[in-house]
């Protein structure tokens, strides 16, 4: 079974002023370029973290897929991977077989 060093799947959750203050920022220190992407992201108008566990519960419970692989990969569009690099066959062997 490969390694997968501090593996887990990640979200960030901002207001939409919060996150616009957050990306005026990084973009003026030439953290990120005015144009990128920035994901996963749950724009919420209030935080209430009950409330954004519920939202994220629900929505892994409501993926589909024919395996756990593919349920996996369907996460990876919603959720980050907390990795500098990873293949996607390393982490699904590593959450396969280490529940």
């Amino acid at each position: 079974m490969p390694y997968v060093p501090n593996s887990s799947f990640i979200v960030y959750v901002a207001t939409p002023k919060g996150i616009a203050d957050y990306l005026e920022r990084i973009i003026s220190k030439g953290i990120i370029q005015p144009i990128s992407f920035f994901r996963p992201l749950i724009v919420v108008k209030e935080y209430d973290e009950r409330k954004v566990f519920s939202f994220i519960r629900s929505h892994i419970e409501n993926i589909r897929g024919r395996d756990e692989k593919e349920l996996i990969l369907r996460a990876m569009e919603y959720f980050d991977v907390n990795e500098e690099t990873y293949r996607v066959d390393d982490i699904y062997n590593h959450l396969l077989y280490t529940k």
